[in-house]
């Protein structure tokens, strides 16, 4: 009788854990590659999550020799908030979104852009990925 109330708790707990983490289908609205190479780069400070979700935020990053050398490394946004993921790279390789297994092929010099929104809450690394090189992290919160 005590092994069937314990088993009982159990599955209860793993029902209660399931709901809370249970992973959320990313959406992605447009990944494209960016004709202009007149970005500009944001300084290499984060910034506080945005009040609003009215427009996309526009996020700039630079990468140098497999490191980022312009732009946060720490990406803070509020859960609904559509991104724009602007990227140049001087090597060839891909970026990575971890959490949102988002990628984006990235060309010597030459602008690219993601966009999507960013719909589930928590921290997520970004890195290229042949590279095997960690650039920041995406940090959520929730609304």
């Amino acid at each position: 009788m005590r092994n069937a109330l314990y088993l009982l708790v159990a599955v209860a707990a793993l029902a209660g854990l399931y709901s809370v983490f249970r992973w959320q289908a990313p959406t992605t609205e447009a990944v494209s590659a960016a004709s202009s190479k007149d970005a500009v780069p944001l300084p290499p400070t984060a910034s506080a999550p945005p009040a609003s979700a009215a427009a996309d935020t526009a996020v700039e990053l630079r990468i140098s020799r497999g490191m980022l050398v312009s732009g946060p490394s720490v990406i803070k946004l509020v859960q609904g908030d559509p991104v724009d993921l602007r990227i140049v790279s001087d090597t060839a390789d891909e970026l990575h979104l971890h959490g949102y297994d988002l990628h984006l092929q990235l060309h010597p010099d030459l602008p690219a852009s993601l966009h999507f929104i960013a719909n589930r809450s928590g921290r997520f690394t970004y890195e290229l990925h042949h590279a095997h090189q960690e650039l920041g992290a995406l940090e959520v919160y929730p609304r």
